[in-house]
């Protein structure tokens, strides 16, 4: 029994000893570096997985990375990921509208309604028409307006030519004098060009005059710009 107390009371006095060389070496590995255990020459305490021992003043921003590398990857801010748009396809042009030009009006004047036969004087009868026109014109917008006179087939060729350009040129005098742009007005004589009629025969009578006297006229065609979209 008295061996046996022996024995325990020099196991205390090593482990007292023991305990007293310890805390020396903790508290200046603790003072060296207060968040990890070290040894006494201020090396990291580690364990046999490789991870550091912490104190009670360890915290994870005073991670390190040789003793804790994930926690130290885990607490590093992560960069936003930018997810660039893609572009947007412009949207196409609108078409810019285009100026067309198009016969708007076209009017024929009998050549009886306007002169007397194988005359190019305008009978009072004729500038009632053209006055009417012209009033017509007041609210239209157009960029040209032509006048051709024709004639029948009777006489001669030269003489028909001279004669449509005659009534053509009273036309337009007439129609400029009323209020038209002369800028925008031509005059032009076809003779017995362009007839109308197909079945006109036989000698010249007073029947055939009558046949062919839908030859026998003056057109004013009227041509305006209108804005339409382009392809």
């Amino acid at each position: 029994m008295s061996r046996t107390r022996n024995q325990l009371l020099h196991t205390a006095i090593v482990a007292a000893l023991s305990f007293t060389a310890f805390t020396p070496m903790m508290a200046s590995a603790q003072a060296t570096n207060p968040d990890y255990l070290t040894n006494y020459p201020g090396t990291v305490v580690k364990s046999g997985f490789g991870l550091c021992w912490h104190t009670t003043s360890w915290t994870e921003a005073s991670s390190a990375v040789d003793c804790d590398a994930p926690i130290a990857a885990a607490a590093a801010p992560v960069a936003p990921i930018v997810m660039a748009a893609a572009p947007m396809a412009a949207a196409p042009a609108a078409a810019a509208p285009v100026s067309a030009s198009r016969e708007i009006r076209k009017v024929t004047f009998s050549a009886e309604e306007l002169f007397d036969f194988d005359k190019s004087v305008l009978k009072p009868a004729g500038k009632k028409g053209l006055d009417q026109l012209t009033a017509d014109l007041a609210g239209v917008t157009y960029t040209n307006i032509a006048v051709t006179g024709h004639t029948d087939r009777l006489g001669t060729p030269e003489y028909n030519q001279k004669l449509s350009e005659r009534r053509a040129n009273t036309v337009m005098t007439y129609l400029v004098a009323q209020g038209v742009q002369g800028s925008k007005i031509t005059a032009a004589g076809v003779g017995e060009t362009q007839p109308t009629t197909k079945d006109c025969k036989g000698p010249k009578s007073k029947a055939l005059i009558a046949c062919l006297q839908p030859d026998r006229r003056v057109e004013v065609s009227v041509t305006g710009s209108q804005q339409v979209a382009s392809k």
